[in-house]
């Protein structure tokens, strides 16, 4: 469990480095970026992906379709288990404890991360606006 929710955690800071590549006025801490992404209706994990996937030309992913249906169920997982409310059920925290969501799970991850890595090193390409470092953005963390 502790695997799969910090995939989600990684995912999320990976989308937070990509994204001031892809956008200069990407907020540079939480505080700017709750009010920068209120005004996009683009806040929170789930959206700010999808903005940062349209910012290196890819198409919204539906959070009804894998991958990103796996990264909204980890999202919750990680809500539950980090706010200990509860909200979950303790079977679908089973279900998300399972090694075969985990397994999915980390799959979907690395899918999304392996994605919006490739769009995003194509798109600065094509600016013209790929900083060296920029290559060594590397998702094979995420498998």
């Amino acid at each position: 469990m502790i695997a799969v929710v910090f995939s989600f955690m990684a995912l999320e800071a990976y989308v937070n480095v990509i994204g001031p590549r892809l956008d200069p006025l990407w907020p540079p801490d939480f505080k700017a970026e709750k009010k920068y992404f209120g005004r996009l209706n683009a806040r929170g994990t789930i959206k700010k992906i999808n903005y940062a996937a349209r910012l290196a030309g890819l198409k919204p992913f539906s959070e009804h379709e894998r991958p990103l249906k796996t990264i909204v169920a980890l999202r919750e997982l990680r809500h539950a288990l980090a706010h200990a409310r509860p909200g979950l059920e303790q079977a679908a925290l089973r279900e998300l404890a399972s090694p075969g969501f985990a397994a999915m799970a980390l799959c979907d991850v690395e899918e999304l991360a392996g994605t919006l890595h490739a769009a995003t090193l194509r798109t600065l390409a094509e600016r013209g606006d790929c900083p060296e470092d920029a290559l060594h953005l590397d998702p094979r963390p995420f498998g």
